[in-house]
């Protein structure tokens, strides 16, 4: 019996984050990954494609791997198992310390943001890692409860801890199988990231500004200031790392009390300090010296970051109030209308249902003229043609799209004299995610 890695659904990385994607938005309305939608849309295909090839190697052991398992709500792990229901399931689970899996994920979740429109900085992780850590919980607990405790293996992670030293050769020997003997031996490929507190204190800077420059160009140039200078090896913050310590203490003492051995003691019970107190601080020397670096690589570049800095800094008070108000009009306004419309299923529809807590409360539809989103669900709404503003007596629409507000509202006051209200959005780049820029009622009906 041979070993089968599916092919549907894979990235090219290797993982099948695809295929959770899909799982996650049906029964979660929304998406972890902007790559995955073309995926989501024409999901039936996919999994379609899925199952003949399931059904083709039917007589293989057959391997999915994706971080993002661990996302998925119970609904969409009975689907997952579904698709491979002809074979006995089994989860290769790995443990790490959580103080070095945290660090990590830090590092992992600064290094990806490549702009401003996401609020994603050091000072503001604890909430995610709070949900990361209840997400780790509850993955382990449902597939022990869906599969049954025996079907999971638990496995360290760590070099010192895999089987030939690489992370390959301990999958397969988890599996019952192993490596040629010529093969067992290799090493993976590392994979880069920034690691050293100067450069991620730096990305975590221009995180939060607009550059013109593709932020991966820029990363690719702190990697290379990395290899030649070897800095302070990132460690939590202090205060980062005491929010987490109860959380972590506790999941440690859940998983050794439920799930593994005393082997595991030794590797969960290390405790990663934090840089010494005071917390680590990019000196100014530091600060200038990658700035000098890199605009020795990307022409103009230190001007365009000072130029950036300064509109930062001169804009952030007044603009930020402004959000706010903004907010609160909104609010105000919304609270008060019957059934409601927001046209457009995009990323910003995305972010102001992310952002606002209250608009999942109100009696909202979700409309878009596309008709290929028609049935698919977004933040647990069903995505509906325009037509729905007539049939549901729809009062407001609240116009997700900045590039076509202007056609849309001329359609809706044309097309549904029943609105009475159009809002329409106008900025997304404050952390707050929303400007409303017309707030009055539309009076004006032929």
């Amino acid at each position: 019996m041979g070993l089968h890695y599916v092919k549907t659904l894979r990235q090219d990385g290797g993982g099948h984050n695809r295929l959770m994607n899909i799982l996650y938005h049906k029964y979660r309305g929304t998406h972890i990954e902007d790559d995955s939608l073309a995926f989501i849309m024409d999901k039936e295909r996919y999994i379609k494609e899925l199952s003949d090839e399931v059904d083709r190697n039917n007589d293989k052991n057959i391997i999915v791997s994706s971080e993002i398992t661990m996302m998925l709500p119970n609904e969409a792990v009975d689907e997952l198992l579904s698709l491979f229901h002809t074979h006995d399931i089994r989860m290769i689970c790995y443990i790490r310390n959580l103080h070095e899996l945290i660090r990590s994920l830090v590092m992992q979740w600064i290094r990806l943001q490549h702009n401003n429109t996401i609020d994603i900085r050091i000072s503001s992780m604890p909430k995610s890692i709070h949900l990361f850590i209840e997400n780790y919980k509850q993955c382990i607990q449902i597939w022990s409860e869906k599969i049954g405790k025996k079907n999971i293996v638990f496995r360290k992670y760590g070099y010192d801890y895999f089987i030939n030293g690489n992370i390959c050769s301990d999958f397969i020997h988890a599996m019952g199988y192993s490596l040629a003997d010529d093969a067992a031996g290799f090493r993976e490929i590392q994979n880069e990231s920034l690691k050293y507190c100067e450069t991620i204190y730096f990305k975590d800077l221009l995180n939060r500004i607009d550059l013109r420059t593709d932020q991966k160009v820029i990363g690719d140039q702190l990697l290379a200031w990395e290899k030649c200078h070897n800095g302070t090896p990132f460690a939590l913050p202090n205060d980062l790392s005491m929010q987490i310590k109860g959380d972590v203490i506790e999941t440690h003492r859940f998983l050794l009390e439920n799930y593994l051995d005393n082997n595991y003691a030794e590797l969960l019970n290390k405790y990663t300090k934090p840089n010494g107190s005071p917390d680590y601080r990019p000196s100014c020397s530091d600060f200038v010296n990658i700035l000098n670096y890199i605009d020795s690589r990307i022409a103009g570049f230190k001007e365009e970051l000072l130029e950036s800095l300064s509109v930062s800094l001169s804009r952030s008070y007044d603009y930020e109030l402004s959000i706010r108000r903004s907010e609160t009009d909104l609010a105000n306004v919304l609270m008060a209308k019957k059934a409601i419309a927001l046209w457009g299923c995009g990323d910003v529809a995305n972010r102001l249902l992310n952002f606002h807590r209250f608009m999942r409360d109100i009696p909202l539809y979700i409309v878009d003229k596309d008709v290929n989103k028609h049935g698919v669900y977004f933040h647990k709404r069903e995505i509906r043609p325009p037509e729905v503003i007539a049939t549901e007596e729809i009062d407001t629409v609240i116009i997700a799209s900045v590039a076509y507000a202007e056609e849309i509202a001329a359609e809706v006051m044309r097309d549904y004299p029943k609105v009475r209200c159009i809002v329409q959005v106008d900025d997304l780049a404050g952390q707050i995610g929303i400007k409303c820029t017309d707030l009055d009622a539309v009076d004006q009906r032929s």
